[in-house]
């Protein structure tokens, strides 16, 4: 047998171990203080922290709801991480905004959501989600909110291979994903 039978608990594991690693390698150059923002059960700050981050978390199930609340922190972070949570925000610039003020100057965000162009099929059968995004209207929010763009662009995936190949999740026009890197300067 070629692959051995994983459990999806055990694929899940690796893929987030192995994401982490590839956003590191590509975008967040070296450890340092992480907020990990609509981090649900933390097991993306658990991967950056094996690998020297120190994180902090913030979720609707740890009590904090961003369409409710807004982020108070002022130069704090190095990095802020915001996988799959800005489409499910109301006011998704007051969200960005928050975040350039509670980077430190020269610290970044990583940013990945839903492509619309390719997934409004699906999109709203969340229906909490209430922010489509394309590469252009991502990049203009975040950059009306201050950030430098510094990496933008459509993503695919195959959660199954990580485990093989670190290009498992890789550009591609048409991708499923967006990803947005952008810094406070």
């Amino acid at each position: 047998m070629l692959f051995k039978k994983q459990s999806e608990s055990e694929i899940e594991r690796v893929y987030i171990q192995k994401f982490v690693e590839w956003t590191i390698k590509n975008f967040l150059n070296k450890p340092g203080h992480l907020l990990d923002v609509g981090c649900r059960e933390g097991y993306y700050a658990d991967a950056f922290e094996q690998h020297g981050f120190t994180t902090e978390r913030i979720d609707l199930i740890l009590g904090t709801d961003l369409n409710k609340t807004r982020m108070r922190y002022k130069n704090k972070f190095d990095y802020i991480y915001a996988r799959s949570l800005i489409e499910f925000l109301n006011k998704p610039i007051d969200f960005a905004k928050d975040c350039f003020s509670a980077l430190k100057k020269g610290g970044k965000i990583f940013v990945l959501t839903p492509n619309w162009k390719t997934q409004y099929k699906w999109f709203y059968e969340n229906y909490t989600r209430v922010s489509p995004f394309t590469l252009r209207s991502l990049r203009m929010l975040m950059e009306d909110a201050g950030f430098k763009t510094e990496y933008t662009n459509e993503h695919s995936e195959r959660r199954w291979l990580w485990r093989y190949w670190m290009g498992a999740f890789h550009k591609k026009k048409g991708g499923k994903y967006l990803v947005y890197v952008g810094a406070k300067l």
